[in-house]
């Protein structure tokens, strides 16, 4: 048997009918909008994003524009530096070459010569961007080899020893301690003459020791302890290890060559291990 649909029937088919397709409707409406409010963020958050690289590109540029203007200025200054202060050498040399002259007098043309040498070291490894302080990932070994590298053609052999398992230095430990190293050097080939040096890098749990030994000419071991060598270099050295914590030893005597040797506490020296780490063995 069948029945007819009445009209009420029909009516309420039709309604539902119009409520589904007015949801489905409002349903789109929302989703157009979403995407719209989405394309529209991204949209920003691109143009912001280039906006920032823009910004950063040209400041990047006006940096670099002007650290070449500051180096050229600085390398200007350098040069005139460099002959003035060579100009003042020749001069003291010629006057401590004229006799007559007392002992004291000549010690103090002496120690001005020398003094005017280290800033123009000084100078010279700042200025030319030889680095000679960079320690990258605090590896000393490395550091050495590239402060070994940037000295002077025709100077003595220098030979570098390490024992014990090497660990990374800390960033100012390191510095200081590659510019102690620098000094000695220096100190052994400008004063002492020497023809042979050796660096003895020891790494312990404890500290870290750093011996450099030379067959120069040495120097009285009464004239270091009690502070009266007139040497900016020596005074130099002291202060670097204070700044340390170090201790600074020095072996040797007139004509017998010279051995000095730093030593730096371990939590100064190097750099704090992760956490967890654990030690096995010495």
């Amino acid at each position: 048997m069948f029945h007819r649909v009445g009209p009420p029937l029909a009516a309420k088919l039709e309604e539902a009918d119009a409520q589904i397709v007015s949801c489905e409707a409002v349903t789109q409406r929302w989703a157009a909008l979403a995407l719209g409010v989405l394309a529209c963020a991204g949209g920003l958050w691109a143009l912001h994003s280039l906006t920032l690289r823009t910004m950063a590109t040209r400041l990047r540029a006006g940096f670099e524009r002007s650290l070449e203007q500051r180096e050229r200025r600085v390398r200007r200054f350098h040069d005139a530096l460099l002959q003035g202060v060579q100009g003042m050498i020749l001069r003291f040399q010629l006057i401590a070459d004229e006799p007559p002259q007392t002992r004291s007098q000549r010690a103090l043309m002496e120690a001005a010569l020398d003094r005017a040498d280290d800033l123009l070291d000084e100078a010279r490894d700042r200025i030319q961007g030889l680095h000679a302080t960079e320690l990258a990932g605090g590896d000393l070994e490395a550091a050495l080899a590239n402060l070994i590298g940037a000295r002077q053609p025709g100077g003595p052999a220098i030979g570098v020893f390490v024992e014990g398992q090497a660990r990374p230095l800390a960033r100012f430990a390191g510095e200081q301690v590659l510019l102690i190293v620098r000094d000695v050097l220096r100190i052994a080939r400008r004063r002492a003459g020497a023809e042979c040096i050796e660096i003895r890098v020891t790494f312990s749990s404890r500290r870290l020791t750093i011996a450099v030994v030379d067959d120069g000419l040495g120097i009285e071991l009464s004239v270091v302890r009690e502070g009266r060598v007139a040497d900016f270099a020596w005074g130099r050295l002291r202060a670097r290890a204070r700044r340390l914590q170090a201790r600074l030893r020095v072996d040797g005597a007139a004509g017998a060559g010279l051995r000095l040797v730093l030593t730096v506490p371990a939590r100064i020296a190097f750099r704090a291990r992760p956490v967890g780490w654990k030690s096995f063995g010495g």
